[in-house]
């Protein structure tokens, strides 16, 4: 598993905004592929407690979505799990059931938040990931869909 870090652009003058602006050129570029290597590096990470991911407008499917989320029902040590898919047009339902499979199936998390606003996971798609946190008891559990 390979982490690419690339220098900001020259032209700009302050590091925080050289960052961001590096940051978001680079998400609009993940796709499927980059989260089969994710996922690979995830399997790797076993003693892993907390894992926060922003793929907001990215353009992986619920391809992508099931490699991370098969990665992560792997990670039985995990206990804060951060997924931002907002505005991935390719998610749908069948991302959004896989989440809710692990996230029922994983019984050490006890932080989630998951955004799937902008996606295309129905509204009754999320009640279901709501109702996740009636399996068990959550210290956090949050799912925004708007």
């Amino acid at each position: 598993f390979f982490l690419m870090i690339r220098r900001p652009p020259r032209s700009t003058q302050s590091r925080s905004s050289a960052a961001s602006d590096v940051y978001k050129r680079q998400g609009k570029e993940i796709t499927n592929s980059g989260m089969i290597d994710l996922s690979h590096g995830l399997s790797q990470l076993i003693h892993l407690i907390s894992f926060q991911v922003n793929l907001e407008q990215t353009k992986i499917s619920d391809v992508g979505v099931s490699h991370v989320m098969d990665a992560i029902q792997l990670l039985q040590n995990l206990s804060r799990l951060h997924l931002n898919l907002e505005k991935c047009s390719n998610v749908t339902n069948v991302g959004g059931k896989k989440i809710g499979n692990v996230l029922r199936a994983n019984s050490s998390l006890t932080d989630v938040y998951l955004s799937v606003a902008g996606t295309y996971v129905t509204y009754n798609e999320v009640a279901s990931l709501r109702s996740v946190k009636d399996t068990r008891q959550f210290q956090k559990f949050e799912v925004k869909n708007t």
